[in-house]
């Protein structure tokens, strides 16, 4: 016999398995003695209330419930099979990597960023000398953005396939078991690298090294039904591509529809998506640029004295338009510095932000605080093109 139920616990309670099956087998109706076995199958956290609640779904029964079945990852030797050229390194090209190997082909992924490894360095640079590489940075190189960023893995897409499957795959290469049963699942940045370097390491064990890193596509042609693809003298060929760079491509995005490439742009999820025009996405996405002659070109980073510092300011600040004398601590390694946001960018997409956060601090309890910060201006996360 075997039952699944809902329960609430504290933190402390829920770290403890037999409080968990105690919970569980009362809201299942069952005594202890008939439910010597639990698993919990998803975790959320609950913060609404005055006490912070762990929701849990619980599997309880009468006998032994096995763990979800992870297992290593055996792949097939496609060193002479036909090639599938992958443009990007971050998870959508790694796992379209796997893909064509469990399907008896052979990728071979073009990055323009550097390995993990390497990527660190760079990034040292650049929050401690504020040295940028424009192709080895939080947003280029191997693992994709989320690498260095702590990307998440969780989507509200109702078109959602495996997820489950995808989560496997990541235990099996290092990631912890808890991604499994979490509700908004994260491995984090302390180790991502490390399991990149494992799909990498597992891709060349079974098909040699055909990760090319520093390639950055410039060119691109087909011919007699074959792509062309180039990048400063190196030159591959292949009947079969995959496109799979991340949001900040705006180049390779804008070199494939110079080419006549149809870009269709499609929903990423059901429910709402607020969109701005074009025209105030390419004001902020350049920086404020020349086209707004109110603002110098290149607002932001002049206010964060031509480094890699950000401009902050509080929240009620920037609600009340009004300087920030000093700023709370920020996790954003290469720091910021007071100023006036609000006026790095138009003044209708600054007015457009201070209605958003009254409206979010009015039916959201804890929203609206001066001890939060709003930094400007991340304008590289996504890729539009005219």
């Amino acid at each position: 016999m075997r039952k699944t139920v809902d329960i609430a616990l504290p933190p402390a309670a829920a770290a403890d398995p037999e409080q968990v099956r105690e919970a569980a087998a009362s809201a299942a109706g069952l005594s202890l003695e008939q439910t010597p076995y639990a698993r919990i199958t998803k975790r959320s956290v609950d913060a609404r209330g005055r006490q912070v609640l762990l929701r849990l779904r619980v599997e309880v029964g009468d006998e032994a419930i096995a763990d979800d079945d992870v297992r290593p990852y055996v792949l097939q030797d496609i060193s002479n099979k036909p090639t599938v050229i992958i443009i990007g390194c971050g998870p959508a090209g790694l796992f379209a990597a796997l893909g064509c190997i469990r399907r008896g082909l052979k990728p071979i992924i073009l990055e323009r960023g550097k390995d993990v490894r390497a990527r660190r360095r760079d990034l040292a640079a650049l929050n401690k000398e504020f040295i940028v590489d424009p192709d080895s940075n939080y947003c280029f190189g191997e693992g994709g953005a989320g690498t260095y960023s702590d990307g998440k893995l969780y989507t509200r897409s109702s078109k959602r396939g495996d997820v489950q499957g995808v989560l496997r795959t990541l235990v099996a290469f290092g990631a912890p078991l808890d991604i499994l049963i979490d509700a908004h699942p994260h491995i984090g940045t302390n180790k991502l690298p490390g399991i990149i370097t494992a799909m990498r390491g597992d891709h060349r064990r079974w098909w040699g090294s055909a990760f090319q890193r520093a390639f950055r596509l410039h060119h691109y042609r087909t011919t007699d039904q074959r792509s062309e693809l180039r990048a400063d003298g190196t030159e591959v060929l292949s009947d079969r591509v995959v496109l799979a760079t991340g949001h900040s491509a705006r180049d390779i995005f804008t070199l494939f529809h110079n080419k006549g490439l149809r870009i269709e742009a499609k929903p990423f999820a059901l429910g709402v998506r607020i969109e701005h025009p074009q025209h105030i996405i390419d004001r902020i996405q350049y920086h404020c640029d020349v086209r707004d002659p109110l603002l110098p070109p290149h607002a932001a980073w002049i206010a964060g004295g031509r480094t890699q510092r950000a401009p902050a300011q509080r929240m009620d600040d920037f609600i009340q338009g009004k300087s920030s004398v000093d700023l709370p601590d920020c996790s954003y390694p290469p720091g910021i510095v007071p100023w006036r946001v609000d006026q790095l960018m138009p003044k209708d997409v600054s007015q457009r932000l201070r209605e958003a956060m009254k409206l979010f601090g009015g039916t959201m309890r804890g929203y609206r605080t001066n001890e939060a910060v709003v930094v400007a201006v991340e304008s590289r996360t996504s890729s539009p093109v005219e």
